[in-house]
Protein backbone atom coordinates (compact mmCIF):
# COMPACT_ATOMS: atom_id res chain seq x y z
CA UNK A 1 0.00 0.00 0.00
CA UNK A 2 1.45 3.12 -0.71
CA UNK A 3 -0.78 5.65 0.98
CA UNK A 4 0.12 7.17 4.52
CA UNK A 5 -2.74 7.14 6.62
CA UNK A 6 -3.43 9.79 9.62
CA UNK A 7 -5.80 7.99 12.13
CA UNK A 8 -7.72 9.49 15.05
CA UNK A 9 -7.11 7.34 17.97
CA UNK A 10 -10.05 7.96 20.06
CA UNK A 11 -12.55 7.39 16.96
CA UNK A 12 -10.28 5.35 15.16
CA UNK A 13 -11.47 7.25 11.53
CA UNK A 14 -9.16 8.21 9.00
CA UNK A 15 -8.50 12.07 9.40
CA UNK A 16 -6.20 12.59 6.56
CA UNK A 17 -4.53 10.05 3.54
CA UNK A 18 -1.07 10.77 2.07
CA UNK A 19 -0.90 9.61 -1.42
CA UNK A 20 1.87 10.63 -3.97
CA UNK A 21 4.57 8.04 -3.53
CA UNK A 22 4.57 4.85 -5.74
CA UNK A 23 4.96 2.27 -3.93
CA UNK A 24 4.91 0.64 -0.36
CA UNK A 25 5.72 2.67 2.99
CA UNK A 26 8.19 1.01 4.68
CA UNK A 27 9.64 3.80 7.62
CA UNK A 28 8.04 7.17 8.84
CA UNK A 29 9.74 9.78 11.22
CA UNK A 30 8.63 13.20 12.43
CA UNK A 31 10.77 15.85 12.40
CA UNK A 32 10.91 18.83 15.02
CA UNK A 33 8.91 21.46 12.12
CA UNK A 34 6.58 18.62 12.17
CA UNK A 35 7.01 17.54 8.87
CA UNK A 36 6.45 13.54 7.95
CA UNK A 37 9.34 11.49 6.82
CA UNK A 38 8.41 8.56 4.67
CA UNK A 39 10.54 5.92 3.29
CA UNK A 40 9.42 3.43 0.48
CA UNK A 41 10.17 0.42 -0.99
CA UNK A 42 11.93 1.89 -3.96
CA UNK A 43 14.42 3.78 -2.07
CA UNK A 44 13.09 6.93 -1.63
CA UNK A 45 12.47 8.87 0.84
CA UNK A 46 9.78 12.08 0.96
CA UNK A 47 8.81 14.91 3.15
CA UNK A 48 5.21 15.96 3.98
CA UNK A 49 3.17 18.66 4.58
CA UNK A 50 0.67 17.22 7.28
CA UNK A 51 -1.30 19.61 7.06
CA UNK A 52 -1.78 19.74 3.24
CA UNK A 53 -0.82 16.09 2.67
CA UNK A 54 1.28 17.85 -0.17
CA UNK A 55 5.56 15.99 -1.00
CA UNK A 56 7.36 19.05 0.52
CA UNK A 57 10.79 17.29 -1.39
CA UNK A 58 12.13 13.87 -1.68
CA UNK A 59 15.56 12.14 -1.27
CA UNK A 60 17.20 9.50 -3.59
CA UNK A 61 20.43 7.82 -3.41
CA UNK A 62 19.22 4.35 -2.18
CA UNK A 63 19.25 1.68 -4.35
CA UNK A 64 16.57 -0.72 -2.19
CA UNK A 65 13.99 -0.32 0.65
CA UNK A 66 14.18 1.94 3.20
CA UNK A 67 13.31 0.45 5.95
CA UNK A 68 14.64 2.85 9.05
CA UNK A 69 14.96 7.04 9.70
CA UNK A 70 16.35 8.59 12.53
CA UNK A 71 15.88 12.30 12.95
CA UNK A 72 19.21 13.31 15.17
CA UNK A 73 19.09 15.96 18.05
CA UNK A 74 21.02 17.93 15.32
CA UNK A 75 18.42 18.01 12.52
CA UNK A 76 20.54 14.82 10.72
CA UNK A 77 18.64 12.43 8.80
CA UNK A 78 19.62 9.34 9.01
CA UNK A 79 18.14 6.42 6.29
CA UNK A 80 18.71 2.63 5.65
Amino acid sequence: DSTIRIWNITTGSVIKNLTGSCCAMMSLAIDRNNQLISGNSKGEIFFWNIETGQIIKNLTGHINRVFSLLITKDDILISG
